[in-house]
């Protein structure tokens, strides 16, 4: 019984490395073959030049993900001139913006967590 119930609760997962993994569809195809239960996807500017991931693609990709079984988590920008603290206005304007494109991401491909590392630095 204890190892029943360990099992259930053990959601091994994938997180997408952008170097290595820039397609979503991509990097969700190779995670179902390596039998993960769970995806991270990266969301950052560099990765969706043209925006279509916040548009049909996106929804695609939740579908997909959806028929899978596989839930899926974003990880929202960081190191792409992201500062919710900065002093300076056009980097707080530029982190607000990143955020809503993350945050209109998320939406489309269904996501149920949205993780942001915060530095401390400026």
């Amino acid at each position: 019984m204890f190892q029943e119930n360990r099992e259930k609760r053990l959601l091994v997962g994938a997180v997408q490395n952008k170097e290595a993994f820039p397609d979503f569809f991509a990097f969700l195809e190779k995670a179902r073959d390596w039998g993960s239960r769970w995806v991270e996807l990266k969301y950052e500017r560099e990765l969706d030049p043209g925006g279509r991931m916040r548009s049909l693609a996106g929804e695609d990709l939740g579908r997909l993900a959806e028929k899978y079984g596989i839930p899926v988590s974003v990880h929202a920008p960081y190191n792409s001139g992201t500062n919710f603290g900065a002093l300076d206005r056009e980097i707080r304007t530029e982190t607000r913006e990143q955020m809503k494109a993350c945050l209109d991401f998320a939406s489309r491909v269904k996501a149920t967590l949205i993780f942001r590392l915060f530095s401390l630095t400026t």
